[in-house]
């Protein structure tokens, strides 16, 4: 089969804005040489429905049909329209960052010799960087690229002999440090996704001392030390207190350290970073729950986060318009795992309302089916399950997990092994998953299948008692997977069923 050309696969990400600035983009003869792109993207604009359902083979025999352009001519437009898109999306990028595009202007000022612009321009950019508010991770990069255009302007030849030492000293120091805490930020980053990417993979498996950033910041404690601005105190007690959160997963204390320090200074960071803050608060969290821990106080730590996060993505200060699918799939999932479902239902009432039109209707009959399941109304459950027609690839199996537990709970063994059949179909067939996420999904379905016939042998003989307490003990000591504490539910249920003497001499000793 052909392949599809490249800019189809671009074009899908646009939206309407970016098809508006694309098509001014292509009309400036400046950025654009080849007005023949003009025609094809016209045609493009004109059939974007077709894109968006991957109709690409039709699309391009609709174009060389339209324009009387030979295969091969398209076929390059194609190729040049990829390079305009890229071309598209770097300026895009450049425009997006204000700041920086400043801070090479000033540069490019400096090297001219326009001292008076250049100086106006320095004086309305220290106005932005590392003031209140303001701060995000790349402040520090600009405000050490702001402090080396002052000292480069402080030394030219026109400021020379009104130059201060003690000013070129400051802004050495001050460039010093900003790339210090830049750098550290960044790194700090990086070691909170390793940790968390090795948590996901295998947590026994995990070398705490792999990475190790202690005497990177003994060294920045004396630099901080001395720095008279406070906004670069926080910064640095800021990310050291994170990442002594991680390094410590398991000691409350430094979590709660580095929460109560984000709070406290909430407000002199910009609303992106408050936000990436909150995501690594309720990751820690995640992190938690995956270490086995029956304790469901990290849980409702990530819902009370997840919480506040989702109104600040959603308040006035930010450019979403709508609250993410996947945001509120996460958040039915967590409160489902709870078991809590006056806390799902009254996320449902007060958040549904925030997802695009797109969306609505589909992640509404998702949470609900999820509401009736934790209510027992398998009926309306099932029905929810039978109104969602767009299959999102990222709750796909949420679905089909729903499925088993509904099948199991009305003990329906035909629809069960119809269910399972079809589970195993979509993972053969499955070109997303990766290999480990395939054997967590197999390993649940291998517990599944193991549980479901127990119910029917117990009725005959307790001797398959035996069975029940092997499996317990094989899910005892399994490392978190998909439905395992269901598992778990379900077969001590079991054992309090069929097992009379276990349970009183559980509940003489309690």
């Amino acid at each position: 089969m052909t392949k599809k050309p490249e800019v189809f696969r671009l074009l899908k990400s646009f939206n309407n804005e970016d098809y508006l600035e694309f098509d001014k983009f292509l009309r400036s003869p400046y950025l654009n040489r080849f007005s023949s792109l003009i025609i094809i993207f016209e045609f493009v604009c004109s059939n974007k429905d077709m894109i968006l359902n991957e109709n690409i083979y039709e699309l391009e025999n609709l174009i060389r049909e339209k324009s009387k352009f030979s295969k091969s001519t398209v076929n390059k437009l194609f190729t040049y329209l990829t390079y305009a898109v890229l071309d598209y999306y770097r300026i895009k990028c450049v425009i997006k960052d204000e700041i920086y595009l400043q801070l090479r202007l000033n540069d490019y000022l400096l090297n001219i010799e326009e001292y008076k612009l250049l100086d106006a321009s320095q004086i309305k950019l220290d106005e932005n960087i590392l003031n209140s508010n303001t701060i995000m991770e790349d402040s520090f990069l600009y405000s050490h690229l702001q402090n080396n255009n002052l000292y480069a302007t402080s030394i030219s030849n026109n400021n020379l002999w009104k130059n201060k030492e003690n000013d070129s000293l400051t802004y050495i120091k001050n460039s010093t440090n900003d790339i210090y805490l830049f750098s550290l930020i960044q790194s700090i980053y990086n070691y909170v996704n390793f940790i968390i990417k090795k948590i996901n993979i295998n947590r026994d498996d995990l070398n705490w001392n792999s990475v190790n950033l202690d005497s990177y910041l003994i060294a920045g404690e004396e630099i901080i030390y001395y720095d008279k601005n406070m906004n670069r105190q926080i910064v640095f007690n800021l990310y050291k207190k994170l990442y002594l959160a991680f390094k410590n997963l398991y000691i409350d204390d430094f979590y709660q350290d580095y929460k109560s320090f984000f709070f406290e200074y909430i407000k002199t960071f910009n609303i992106d970073t408050v936000i990436k803050h909150f995501e690594l608060l309720t990751g820690y969290c995640l992190a938690r729950e995956r270490s086995n821990d029956n304790n469901n106080y990290f849980s409702y730590e990530w819902l009370n986060l997840t919480n506040q996060k989702m109104n600040l993505e959603n308040s006035d200060n930010t450019s979403n318009k709508y609250l993410r699918a996947f945001q509120f799939r996460n958040y039915i999932i967590k409160c489902f795992a709870l078991y809590d479902h006056v806390h799902l239902l009254n996320f449902i009432e007060k958040y549904s309302i925030r997802l695009s039109p797109i969306d609505y209707k589909e992640m509404l009959n998702y949470g609900m089916a999820h509401y009736y399941y934790l209510i027992y109304d398998y009926k309306k459950a099932l029905k929810c399950l039978n109104n969602i027609k767009i299959n999102y690839y990222f709750y796909k199996y949420d679905l089909t997990n729903l499925e088993l537990k509904i099948y199991f709970d009305k003990y329906n063994i035909d629809l069960i092994e119809r269910a399972i059949h079809n589970y195993n179909e979509l993972l053969k067939h499955d070109t997303f998953l990766t290999k480990l996420d395939k054997i967590r999904l197999k390993k649940l379905l291998s517990y599944y299948q193991k549980l479901i016939y127990l119910p029917e042998k117990l009725k005959l003989d307790n001797k398959y008692l035996d069975d029940v307490y092997i499996l317990k003990s094989q899910l005892g000591v399994e490392s978190n997977f998909a439905m395992r504490k269901w598992l778990i539910q379900k077969v001590d249920e079991l054992i309090f069923k069929f097992d009379k003497d276990t349970v009183n001499k559980e509940i003489k000793n309690k």
